[in-house]
């Protein structure tokens, strides 16, 4: 049996030998490390004909040097090797401490811009706010702009119900606190359709002056 060559310790592009891997089919292979940190195993005779120079990063260019750039609340320290897809990695720092591991791409194209840390706050501020509104309008703007039926309808129709004492259909409509009675009708389309003007009606209208007042106020702080 032929004596393996020691390759350790010895560079081939941009791979470093580090030590020898298992065998494969009566071939040599060597475990690699990248300059840009990940580690491939390769077989001996690829990286001394040339074939083998990096994991596969390098068919997609040389990685762009974020050290130290700013993306949100990220702040790119440093190369962290690449993903299944040899897309580069990069560790992070986020203003709140954590460290977290993201793609170049989602970096650069805004994807990502904290370790989640702002995701749960502004899920925090958007519920505030919601008690907020509850609060001084009697009514939940972003409820009443949803116009989706919940799963508990009997109809799929937001609004209308089937009354099985009566067999007819009603259509209401609830605004701050108070439920109003529109139309009983043995036609779904007939409730439908009112329950979809009182919406034009009521919540049209509300959500019109709700919106200006946000504005106003946004211009004010």
């Amino acid at each position: 049996m032929t004596k393996r060559i020691d390759l350790a310790g010895q560079c081939f592009g941009h791979l470093v030998v580090i030590a020898p891997a298992e065998t494969r089919g009566g071939r040599a292979y060597w475990h690699c490390r990248c300059d840009c940190g990940r580690e491939v195993d390769a077989r001996a005779e690829n990286l001394r004909s040339g074939n083998s120079t990096s994991c596969g990063c390098q068919r997609h260019g040389k990685p762009e040097d974020l050290t130290g750039r700013i993306f949100g609340a990220l702040k790119a320290e440093r190369l962290d090797g690449t993903d299944s897809n040899a897309h580069a990695m990069w560790i992070c720092r986020c203003a709140c401490g954590a460290q977290v591991r993201v793609s170049a791409t989602n970096l650069k194209e805004g994807r990502t811009v904290s370790c989640g840390c702002r995701r749960q706050v502004m899920m925090r501020e958007g519920r505030a706010k919601t008690l907020r509104d509850a609060a001084e309008y009697g009514t939940n703007p972003g409820r009443i702009r949803s116009r989706q039926p919940t799963k508990a309808s009997t109809t799929g129709v937001l609004g209308v119900t089937y009354l099985k004492t009566k067999e007819v259909y009603r259509a209401s409509i609830t605004f701050q606190g108070k439920r109003y009675h529109l139309l009983e009708s043995h036609s779904l389309e007939e409730c439908k359709k009112a329950r979809q003007e009182a919406e034009e009606h009521i919540f049209d209208d509300f959500l019109a002056w709700y919106d200006q007042r946000e504005a106003e106020r946004k211009c004010k702080s």
